[in-house]
């Protein structure tokens, strides 16, 4: 969203000069014009929608490059956020897929609510500006990975203070798995990280998922938080069980 523009005056004695490097410099900036028009085209081809038929990891693929075309239409102020584009088709994606980039929006802005709410209070409830965080759709620096033991597979994802903040708001304002997704990737977090937060949000019970959320909130910490999810099963009968943790870092 950011623009970079560059500035370079010529000074000749030549008026005819003068002109031909005009001329030069506007031919040259219709070209560069007709190639950015090209690429923005070549972006938004796919039409991108959400079957039923689609399986949860194609389905989470598909909001991944929703929030990746929405790129400059996504403008934060002062206290509140908002997209510059109003129409799915403008963005040739289904109304489905653009609602939930939508709603991804209105949980930033009431992320922002809640932390203006609890700026000064004295219940220890520590909630970051969600602006000022990192831009949607950034890099992260969370880590996920799992390891393997004899009948075992150990997940663990490591967040610091912003990301945990933007999880622990996400599992309190999401409806399901997509929404929760999407307010992620409004966060930040992307690939391997969101795919290990999503399977927590779908496997842990709703006060397990509570639990995490009061915990970190009484605690003060602003140190961030450790998710472990660890799935068992018999090297008899097959059968596994799948137990979430939470630490603070």
């Amino acid at each position: 969203m950011n623009g970079v523009f560059k500035s370079v005056t010529f000074c000749v004695s030549v008026g005819m000069f003068m002109v031909t490097v005009s001329l030069f410099q506007g031919c040259s900036s219709d070209f560069e014009e007709s190639l950015e028009t090209k690429n923005e085209s070549a972006v938004i081809s796919e039409y991108l929608d959400c079957p039923s038929d689609l399986s949860s990891e194609e389905e989470l693929m598909i909001i991944d490059k929703a929030f990746q075309r929405i790129g400059d239409r996504f403008v934060i102020e002062d206290d509140t956020c908002y997209l510059t584009v109003q129409s799915a088709k403008d963005m040739n994606m289904s109304d489905a897929v653009f609602d939930l980039v939508k709603q991804s929006v209105n949980s930033l802005n009431a992320q922002y609510a809640a932390y203006v709410y609890f700026e000064n209070n004295e219940k220890g409830i520590i909630i970051r500006n969600p602006f000022e965080m990192r831009p949607p759709i950034a890099t992260t620096r969370a880590t996920s990975e799992s390891t393997s033991g004899p009948n075992m597979i150990t997940t663990t994802t490591v967040l610091n203070n912003e990301e945990t903040i933007t999880v622990l708001n996400a599992m309190g304002s999401a409806s399901d798995k997509t929404s929760f997704y999407a307010s992620l990737l409004a966060g930040g977090l992307s690939g391997a990280v969101a795919g290990a937060l999503v399977s927590i949000y779908c496997g842990a019970s709703s006060s397990q998922l509570s639990a995490i959320q009061d915990e970190y909130a009484r605690s003060g910490s602003t140190n961030g938080i450790t998710l472990t999810e660890t799935y068992m099963w018999s090297s008899t009968t097959g059968v596994g069980s799948t137990s979430y943790r939470s630490s603070i870092n």
